[in-house]
């Protein structure tokens, strides 16, 4: 699969087809968004927007330390769409 163009941010299609690129997974957008609204979920999901259309995701991982008081975070995806390169005007958002 190819990604050919941006996705309007209310798309949820435009996550499950930049996943399905970079992770080489067919996930649909339900059990992504179940995922991504369930409060109990460690992973902060980050997406990235260009022009009003999805062009990238990050996954953030926060769990508890063992050693300290806060939160410890890992980033576990990075993807930004290759045609979106470079960014310029782009807007980052955390949900």
């Amino acid at each position: 699969m190819s990604f050919e163009k941006g996705e309007k941010l209310d798309d949820g299609h435009a996550l499950a087809r930049l996943n399905a690129v970079f992770n080489g997974v067919q996930v649909g957008t339900g059990p992504l968004s179940l995922r991504s609204a369930n409060p109990h979920r460690v992973e902060t999901l980050v997406i990235v927007e260009m022009n009003n259309c999805i062009v990238g995701f990050a996954s953030l991982r926060l769990v508890p330390c063992v050693f300290y008081d806060t939160l410890h975070a890992d980033l576990t995806e990075l993807f930004i769409c290759p045609r979106s390169l470079p960014l310029s005007g782009y807007r980052v958002c955390i949900g």
